[in-house]
């Protein structure tokens, strides 16, 4: 198996513990550059990356992955930049009227994408 990533929070300074979380929501959103206080009133979305880039000829100690975050809801122009949705609650009210509320959230939406590069002689010179 691949070894935990060795990866230190550029904030904390702590180093990930196995079978922990490895990184704090304001971890991950200060690494995407940006703050709490930015991300708070309209929410974001984060995309977080993992890339491997494994050379299976040498340790396996060596494939280890490195993370980048990056906000992808900030685009210039966009009509609702952040993250929201939306949804109604339906219901009779006290006097047997139709009631309709509808709500607007605003939150964190971490979308995450693994990429990995092997290389291996052995498997090219088999081809």
């Amino acid at each position: 198996p691949i070894p935990c990533v060795p990866w230190q929070s550029q904030t904390s300074g702590h180093v990930p513990t196995e079978g922990v979380n490895l990184f704090t929501i304001r971890e991950m959103v200060e690494s995407a550059g940006s703050t709490m206080d930015d991300v708070r009133e309209r929410g974001a979305i984060i995309l977080v990356t993992l890339l491997y880039n494994c050379d299976l000829n040498k340790d396996e100690s060596l494939c280890v992955g490195k993370f980048d975050f990056r906000r992808t809801d900030n685009v210039p122009g966009s009509i609702s930049q952040g993250f929201n949705y939306r949804f109604k609650n339906e219901y009779e009210g006290p006097h047997g009227e139709r009631v309709r509320d509808l709500y607007k959230l605003y939150g964190l939406r971490f979308v995450f994408q693994v990429s990995v590069r092997v290389e291996n002689s052995v498997l090219l010179r088999c081809l």
